[in-house]
């Protein structure tokens, strides 16, 4: 999958942001900078200030370089330009996401009230929309996606398979979306159960369109 400028200033534009609000707030930085919210949305995790500044924006530069990576590496590379649009978009979001909650972490230090335990699910829920709307296009591979033995080795499983995820996983960022509007921490674990046993359907799921192609691929 070729890279290029057209494709990646839009992300470049996310990661500058972020270290150049590190730069900028480096000079006012209390010592303690808030890190990690609890689930009643009160602090309760702090780091100084190289972890709370620079932490998260070295973690994002890391999330893009190996997505950059992974195309070139994958043994199924050459499926890659046949969702370029959509991986596009998954990157974009990812880091979308990440850029938002570094700008609550700095609301945070200048003083501002931030309902984590509001805000967070309804980002999350965002992301978990728009990655929804892209499972569908993806094709297979071997980092993006639902990748089980089934749906590597078999076309039918792996379309299948993946629409499915798509529809789980909007259902799911919409749940977050309600809980993060209503503020219920109960029904944000809830959402997270539902999401751990839709990934164990899956799979079986995976197994079952696998058996049903006369098309797939057997043992070696």
């Amino acid at each position: 999958m070729r890279v290029s400028w057209r494709t990646e200033w839009p992300l470049w534009l996310l990661l500058g942001a972020q270290f150049l609000l590190a730069a900028v707030t480096w000079p006012v930085a209390p010592e303690q900078i808030p890190t990690h919210w609890g689930m009643d949305g009160k602090v309760d995790g702090f780091g100084n200030r190289l972890e709370g500044l620079f932490l998260l924006p070295l973690v994002a530069l890391g999330l893009y370089l190996a997505l950059l990576i992974v195309p070139r590496i994958d043994p199924r590379r050459e499926a890659y330009p046949l969702f370029a649009g959509s991986y596009t978009v998954l990157r974009f979001a990812i880091l979308a996401v990440m850029t938002a909650m570094y700008g609550l972490v700095h609301l945070a230090i200048r003083g501002y009230e931030v309902e984590m335990n509001r805000v967070v699910p309804l980002s999350i829920g965002a992301l978990f929309l728009v990655i929804g709307s892209q499972m569908g296009r993806l094709r297979p591979n071997w980092f993006v996606g639902v990748r089980t033995p089934w749906t590597l080795s078999s076309q039918v499983s792996w379309e299948r398979t993946n629409r499915l995820a798509g529809r789980l996983m909007a259902g799911a960022g919409l749940m977050m979306i309600v809980a993060g509007w209503l503020g219920s921490s109960l029904l944000m674990v809830a959402t997270v159960a539902g999401t751990v046993a839709g990934a164990v359907w899956l799979t079986v799921y995976s197994y079952r369109i696998w058996q049903e192609d006369p098309d797939r691929a057997g043992a070696a």
